[in-house]
């Protein structure tokens, strides 16, 4: 009888660990790093390219076919568009402007590359990335900063698309 009520549990476990491991986690990663030489901040952002690709889907009505033989050559216009939308950054309480290098595809995967140049002292640095919380409810952006020797990070989602980080 306890073997029974054994494999019951387990037939009943089995399915519940799959749904949980086939649920999606809906996560990007910005990693921002002092160029001290150049006085630059170099600017990465990965996120999963269905995600991306759905969102400006959404935003511009075209299927963009990233990373594809079939891209569309409007694709870099759409996605800096896209960025400096919902991608924010404010350098001791100023707004910064930043430019979009370009970006790369690989598997499922999307690059992005932004710099911002004429860095000076960093005391507080203010982000907003909303990317992608339009469309995925549990959406968070992890935002990770290098500045000299000192690291940083914040946890960005829907809720709280905003921090500043003071060095």
């Amino acid at each position: 009888m306890q073997r029974k009520g054994l494999n019951i549990f387990v037939l009943l476990l089995i399915p519940a660990i799959m749904a949980f491991s086939l649920h999606k986690f809906y996560v990007s990663l910005v990693q921002m790093d002092y160029n001290e030489k150049n006085s630059s901040l170099e600017i990465t952002m990965k996120i999963f390219t269905d995600d991306l690709e759905n969102a400006l889907k959404a935003k511009s009505g075209l299927l963009l076919k990233l990373g594809t033989p079939g891209e569309l050559s409007e694709t870099d216009s759409v996605l800096s568009e896209y960025i400096s939308e919902n991608f924010n950054l404010f350098l001791n309480g100023k707004e910064l402007k930043y430019q979009y290098l370009g970006k790369e595809t690989e598997l499922d995967v999307t690059w992005c590359y932004l710099e911002v140049t004429g860095i000076g002292t960093i005391e507080k640095i203010g982000i907003t990335d909303k990317m992608l919380t339009e469309m995925f409810e549990n959406q968070s952006n992890l935002i990770k900063i290098k500045y000299r020797n000192k690291e940083s990070a914040a946890l960005l989602n829907r809720n709280r698309p905003s921090d500043i980080i003071r060095f």
